[in-house]
C-alpha cells in the first residue's frame, strides 16, 4: 500500500505541474547554507531547475546585508527566484523582538530584487523561542507594507517528537490568528523524515495544509535527510544505504509528490544542496531535482 501510493503522488505530481505551468509555474527550489563556491554552485542549482529554480539563501546571524550582495546578484543573472532567509530557526531565540523585526527590516531594504522573504523559519519548533508568534507577526506585517515580494511562512513537520501545543496545526491555529494571515502569501512545510517521517501522512498533511491556508499557496519549504545533525531515528527507502539511494529516493519522492495539489508551488529547497548535490559526488542527487524538472517542461 506505500508502495502504491508513492507512486500514484510522484506520477501524478509533474503530471498536474505541467498541465498548469504556463498559468502557476512550479518551484523548484535549492538551499544555498554558505556563500563558499559561489557562483559554481548557482550554475548547478540554474541547471537543474530552470526556468523553474528558486534559491533560498539562508542569511547568517552577525552577517550584514552587503556580505550577500554578490550571491543575490549571482542568483539573479542565472534566472533564479530568490527566497530570502533572513533568521533560521536555530538563531530565532538570540534575537529580541525589537531585533528580529530590524533584521528583517535590514535585509528586505537591502535587496528589493529578491522575490520572496521568509518570515519566520520552521516557527512551531520549541526551539525558536516563546515570542516566536510574535516576532512573526511584526515581520509579516511590515513586509506586506513594504515590498512586492512574496511573504512566506516555514512551519516544521513534528508529530509525537515535541509537546503536543508544538504540533504543526496545533501550533499554527493557536498562533496565528486571521490578522497575521492576512499577510501571507506562501505557507511551507518543513520535513525531516528521519525525525519525524510523513509516510502514509503524505497527502492527508498536504490536504490539511492547504484547507488551513485556503488564501495562501503551500509547500515544502526545507528538505534534507540522514546527516550528522539529525536524530537518523527514522529510515527511508533504502536502510542500507541511507545518504546514497535513500537520500535520491527522499529527494525525488517529496519534491514530485508536493506538486499534485491545487494551491502547491511544489518547493523542496533541499537543505544541503551545496555539499550534496555538487559533482561529481552529488551528480546523482542533483539528477532528481533535474528529472522532476523534465517531467515538467516535457
Amino acid at each position: 500500500l506505500a508502495v502504491a501510493t508513492d507512486l500514484l503522488l510522484a506520477e501524478y505530481g509533474p503530471a498536474y505541474a505541467r498541465a498548469h505551468r504556463t498559468v502557476r509555474p512550479p518551484w523548484l527550489g535549492v538551499t544555498l547554507d554558505t556563500t563558499a563556491g559561489v557562483p559554481g554552485t548557482l550554475d548547478r542549482a540554474a541547471a537543474v531547475a530552470a526556468p523553474y529554480g528558486w534559491v533560498r539563501i539562508v542569511f547568517d546571524r552577525g552577517v550584514p546585508a552587503r556580505a550577500y550582495a554578490d550571491a543575490v546578484a549571482a542568483a539573479k543573472a542565472r534566472g533564479l527566484r530568490v527566497l530570502g532567509e533572513p533568521i533560521d530557526s536555530s538563531d530565532a531565540k538570540r534575537y529580541t523582538r525589537a531585533a528580529y523585526l530590524a533584521r528583517i527590516r535590514e535585509y528586505v531594504t537591502a535587496f528589493p530584487e529578491v522575490d520572496a522573504w521568509e518570515v519566520g523559519n520552521e516557527v512551531n519548533g520549541t526551539w525558536t523561542g516563546k515570542e516566536i508568534a510574535a516576532k512573526v507577526a511584526d515581520a509579516a506585517a511590515w513586509v506586506d507594507a513594504h515590498s512586492s515580494a512574496l511573504v512566506v511562512l516555514t512551519l516544521y513537520w513534528q508529530l509525537g517528537t515535541d509537546a503536543a501545543k508544538a504540533s504543526t496545526f496545533n501550533w499554527v491555529r493557536a498562533n496565528l490568528p486571521a490578522s497575521v494571515r492576512s499577510h501571507l502569501d506562501v505557507v511551507l512545510l518543513s520535513t525531516w523524515v528521519e525525525d519525524a517521517p510523513l509516510g502514509l501522512g503524505f497527502d492527508t498533511v498536504m490536504r490539511t495544509l492547504a484547507a488551513e491556508f485556503p488564501d495562501q499557496r503551500i509547500g515544502l519549504g526545507e528538505l534534507g535527510y540522514w546527516n550528522a545533525d539529525t536524530s537518523r531515528v527514522w529510515w527511508a527507502y533504502d536502510r542500507d544505504d541511507p545518504t546514497g539511494a535513500a537520500r535520491r529516493e527522499v529527494s525525488s519522492q517529496l519534491l514530485a509528490a508536493s506538486l499534485g495539489y491545487p494551491t502547491s508551488v511544489g518547493g523542496g529547497f533541499w537543505w544541503y544542496f551545496v555539499p550534496e548535490m555538487q559533482p561529481p559526488a552529488g551528480e546523482a542527487l542533483a539528477a532528481t531535482v533535474g528529472a522532476i524538472r523534465d517531467l515538467v517542461a516535457s
